[in-house]
């Protein structure tokens, strides 16, 4: 099995149909330092990743953690449309559809983690209704 790469930044480039050239002139800088940057010989910090993400139209920790091909690219378009003060709102409807079974583990671990620091019943199921959404801040 092949290790995860520092960072995606080719596979998001090619991800968005940019060429070496088209991305250096985007970024200001030259083909051979994007080069430099998708071959591992400059280190894509912070100052390249804050530069290079608009342009890919990706967050920066995406360049680092996620390479777009292994999944839905309609999602992560729709994640990057929706404004960031609504995207607490859009993960709990993503989370609603969730079955019911993996809802309730989250929520048992949940309760594990504060056992001890809250009084919490131990049937989960003795908990008062809204308590759940309370915790969560809902």
């Amino acid at each position: 099995m092949d290790a995860k790469p520092p960072h995606f930044l080719r596979q998001w480039r090619t991800f968005r149909n940019l060429s070496l050239r088209d991305l250096a002139k985007q970024a200001a800088t030259t083909p051979s330092t994007i080069s430099d940057l998708e071959t591992f010989k400059l280190q894509l910090s912070p100052k390249w990743l804050s530069r290079i993400a608009p342009i890919l139209q990706c967050q920066e920790g995406w360049l680092i953690d996620y390479d777009p091909n292994e999944f839905d690219g309609d999602l992560l378009e729709a994640w990057r449309q929706i404004p960031a003060e609504n995207r607490s709102q859009a993960l709990r409807v993503l989370k609603s559809f969730i079955p019911e079974t993996a809802a309730r583990t989250t929520q048992h671990r949940l309760f594990g983690a504060l056992k001890g620091k809250i009084d919490i019943p131990d049937d989960f199921d003795d908990l008062p209704d809204g308590i759940i959404d309370e915790i969560e801040g809902r």
